[in-house]
């Protein structure tokens, strides 16, 4: 049975598909990850054929306004979206036209918000659907919509936050999308109303339940998998450098943002050295896409590039990071405790239920990070028994779950009852 998944994004939109994909290989199927050509190489050294559809999310992500609207998050996102989508229109119709030009050969079509031609494409191929997404992203009158919400309201506040959303990211494209479902795909097109997600349709919420519980409200199709996290790689050695480093003192601080750039690399550079020598710590700083890189580099920090998160977390004193959902589980599965900075969408969600575990001190957002207030963060986290001893639970909760294991079995039932459907006509 042949998958083919659809995404695009930054890393924390691609990543989590590698283990699943190897997970759905082990278990017997073919499987093909089509996402922004800058991570071909990444994905093809997993071993996962790659398709790429371009879709450069940095143009996006470096604009002032995109900048300043991660930063102050919320509703705020929302309507700044509405502001560079114009920007955005020739982008998506480039991603349309490569999109067409996949392999259309599979018996099913994961997909998520960053690549819904998926939806698309399963419908004029006439196999099954299923919308994956990596936070709270589907109706419910219990839990937000996580991009927009960091955290529950009112039930009708949490219900009209899914709605707003929805239309905010169909209607600007709904023309485009239905030019290219006549002219390439043969489709009739669609109204007003977002085409997903139907609650007849699969739905995976792949990340920890012990995060976001699954809403009661949902119907029997839409399921909280779990994440999909990577082990650390058996063969893999750190740098010489990094491995002294680790050797020269007691564990380090992690500091990291990931994906999110800013236009303002010098202060959180100055930040994060001021905070440091403060608290008389020593820290493995990632460079992440911002490229941090200091000129002066005091002697208590190693700046790294890509050290696998399942290999380095558990080694560090304490998790400093941009509340990515990837990032927030590996931070938790690695029983240490854990920070959030986050810069907006769906980080500050991350970050307030990993606090409401009580595994780390409260969320910082990055416009209001100073050295003092990162300085004690650092100290609370280092000197608060109860937080170490809630980290480690959690830990050990999620390193128990199987979000990887439970997708392929939902995969195998559904092509399974097809398979029956089909031979009962």
């Amino acid at each position: 049975m042949r998958v083919t998944i659809f995404t695009s994004g930054t890393r924390g939109d691609i990543q989590p598909f590698l283990p699943l994909a190897k997970g759905l290989q082990r278990a017997g199927f073919g499987v093909r990850l089509s996402a922004n050509p800058e991570f071909g190489s990444m994905i093809e050294q997993a071993g996962i054929p790659f398709a790429p559809v371009e879709l450069d999310y940095n143009k996006l992500l470096l604009s002032p306004e995109i900048q300043t609207a991660m930063e102050k998050g919320g509703v705020n996102f929302l309507l700044v979206m509405l502001k560079v989508f114009p920007r955005a229109f020739e982008m998506v119709e480039r991603a349309l036209a490569d999109a067409s030009r996949v392999d259309p050969g599979a018996d099913i079509i994961l997909y998520t918000a960053n690549g819904p031609w998926g939806y698309h494409l399963a419908e004029a191929q006439d196999v099954p659907a299923v919308f994956v997404c990596f936070q709270p992203a589907a109706r419910s009158w219990e839990v937000p919509n996580a991009v927009a919400m960091a955290s529950p309201g009112p039930k009708i506040i949490n219900w009209l936050s899914h709605v707003a959303f929805e239309y905010v990211t169909w209607l600007p494209f709904r023309s485009r999308f239905n030019c290219w479902r006549k002219e390439m795909l043969r489709l009739p097109p669609l109204p007003l109303t977002p085409p997903f997600p139907k609650r007849q349709q699969a739905v995976w919420g792949a990340y920890s339940p012990a995060l976001s519980p699954r809403p009661a409200d949902w119907p029997d199709a839409w399921q909280v998998v779990g994440p999909w996290l990577e082990d650390s790689p058996p063969d893999w050695e750190p740098p010489a450098e990094l491995a002294a480093f680790l050797d020269a003192g007691s564990p380090p601080i992690y500091l990291g943002f990931g994906s999110m750039l800013t236009l303002d690399t010098a202060r959180i550079t100055r930040t994060i050295i001021q905070a440091l020598a403060r608290t008389r710590q020593r820290a493995v700083v990632s460079r992440g896409w911002n490229n941090l890189a200091p000129t002066d580099l005091p002697g208590q920090l190693y700046l790294a590039d890509r050290i696998p998160h399942a290999w380095l977390f558990p080694r560090m004193a304490m998790i400093i990071h941009h509340g990515g959902g990837g990032t927030t589980a590996a931070a938790l599965r690695s029983g240490v405790p854990s920070m959030a900075v986050p810069y907006g969408a769906d980080q500050p969600f991350w970050g307030r239920r990993a606090y409401a575990l009580g595994t780390g001190p409260k969320p910082i957002a990055y416009r209001d990070l100073t050295a003092d207030n990162l300085a004690e963060a650092i100290r609370e986290g280092l000197t608060n028994l109860s937080m170490r001893e809630k980290a480690q639970a959690a830990g050990e909760k999620i390193s128990a779950e199987d979000g990887v294991g439970r997708a392929v079995e939902l995969l195998q039932r559904m092509l399974a009852g097809r398979a029956s459907r089909t031979d009962e006509k």
